[in-house]
């Protein structure tokens, strides 16, 4: 009965909010609503889960701090704002506008470099985000730690920290890991659209050879060595980050976890089934164990129509987010600057305060409820961590490499997936990863190859023959 209670006031919010949404899916609060939520913004800043903007900066102005004004109205920009570089979301102006105080920035690469240049493309992303905070002080102060964020706060700055997305980036190696603390990673997303040798992404959920991105469930979730690398996190303070990972990794990881955990940028799967959203069972857990749900707003991760989301949208997931996990468990993480649809009055940072006046507007979220939702919960997870990292401090740093032939094994997919995803890397498709042999890759942000390396027994790797006709690395048909 109470179930059913809470199912009806959450599908009651929903329609008082459609019913603020004009028929061109816009939206308008009310006056006195954007007062309250100038109070809340000024109570709690929005500390922001995930946000790529490197990633635009390596890829439309390699990496030039004097290509572009940060600090200006990029909408006006001659060239950084277009139609063909829809994916530019973020300045200061309209994240100043929306009240940020903190951003957590994404260190990305593509999949394709993963046993290849992931190492080097990350450590030329952190450069170029330390550049990005040293050129615009008076608005941006680097932050690794809770006192750093408060900090930030006091001083109405934006609190800049980095996210490492994709457990790719560490090549398996625990002393990767540790560097990329040392330089200011504050957490590590397992894995994106690829496996790694130790963890399942998320598209390992999808049971259709044929779904985008597919990939085999290598792992069964985490391996013994991604189990330890959970306590390698805890150990040194990382946030582990569950968003682009597979259920059984996320059950995995959650329960194996002595910190809290984060979903960076997610939804819910059960208002829409995407992989990328985080199914019920786990919400449970996030509940259980203090984490936090990272509000995504991808239209793709939205509903089965992305073309045609508003902001109710965006409300759904967070209602249903609300009811499993509970208001102390959510957070917002847009994924500005990574993604190419956005719903309607939702479409870069400045409109985000859109998104909290609409809520306040359900008559379900209180003043409180908003300010936990904007940064109060994220701040209590990041001390959290550190809490657990202080505790930690007798126990040694992991050295146990991740075992050779588990290279090997997770290198290994059927010649029916090898030909359907190679396909797709043919038609352009951005993250298919294909393993042990494919067509020649080209990482289409750096032009580097992405070949797959092959292992030996004794540890050594080396790029393994191709045929000059179709590029595969295992027996072929081709005469």
């Amino acid at each position: 009965m109470g179930l059913k209670i809470v199912a009806f006031f959450v599908i009651l919010a929903i329609t008082r909010v459609k019913s603020v949404i004009k028929p061109d899916g816009s939206f308008e609060s009310k006056p006195e609503t954007k007062a309250v939520v100038d109070k809340i913004l000024k109570n709690s800043p929005i500390i922001d889960g995930h946000n790529d903007l490197a990633t635009n900066f390596r890829v439309l102005a390699q990496n030039d701090l004097s290509k572009v004004d940060f600090s200006s109205d990029l909408t006006k920009h001659p060239w950084w704002y277009t139609h063909e570089n829809a994916e530019t979301h973020t300045d200061l102006v309209r994240m100043k506008a929306s009240g940020y105080g903190g951003q957590f920035w994404a260190v990305f690469t593509e999949c394709t470099t993963q046993m290849k240049d992931s190492v080097e493309q990350t450590l030329e992303t952190i450069d170029f985000l330390k550049r990005l905070v040293r050129k615009y002080p008076e608005h941006l102060h680097w932050a690794t730690s809770s006192k750093d964020i408060e900090e930030a706060l006091k001083l109405g700055k934006i609190a800049s920290l980095m996210g490492v997305e994709g457990g790719h980036s560490i090549q398996s190696n625990y002393g990767i890991l540790r560097m990329l603390y040392e330089l200011g990673a504050r957490y590590l997303t397992l894995t994106h659209t690829c496996n790694t040798p130790w963890a399942d992404g998320s598209p390992s959920d999808q049971d259709n050879p044929s779904s985008p991105n597919f990939l085999l469930r290598e792992h069964n979730g985490l391996t013994t060595w991604g189990l330890g690398l959970i306590d390698e996190l805890n150990r040194i303070g990382m946030m582990v980050d569950l968003s682009h990972t597979s259920e059984k990794t996320m059950l995995q990881a959650i329960k194996r976890s002595k910190a809290p955990i984060i979903f960076s940028h997610s939804g819910a799967r059960a208002v829409y089934g995407h992989h990328r959203n985080v199914p019920d069972d786990v919400l449970e857990l996030v509940k259980s164990t203090g984490s936090i749900v990272m509000l995504n707003y991808y239209s793709a991760y939205l509903k089965k129509d992305h073309n045609n989301t508003t902001i109710a949208d965006v409300i759904a997931h967070a209602e249903h987010i609300k009811k499993i996990a509970g208001v102390d468990c959510m957070g917002l993480g847009g994924d500005f600057d990574g993604v190419e649809i956005l719903p309607k009055d939702l479409e870069h940072p400045g409109k985000v305060r859109n998104l909290l006046e609409a809520l306040y507007e359900t008559g379900t979220w209180t003043e409180e409820d908003l300010e936990k939702l904007t940064s109060k919960n994220i701040r209590r997870v990041f001390a959290k961590v550190e809490e657990v990292r202080d505790s930690l401090k007798g126990e040694e740093p992991k050295q146990d490499a991740l075992p050779v032939p588990q290279y090997a094994d997770t290198d290994r997919i059927t010649d029916k997936i090898v030909t359907m995803v190679t396909e797709n890397l043919q038609l352009g498709c951005k993250g298919s990863v294909v393993r042990g042999g494919t067509s020649p890759q080209v990482n289409t942000t750096t032009g580097r190859s992405g070949v797959w390396p092959s292992w030996g027994s004794d540890g050594t790797s080396s790029l393994p023959p191709q045929c000059a006709k179709c590029g595969s690395t295992r027996d072929c048909s081709c005469s």
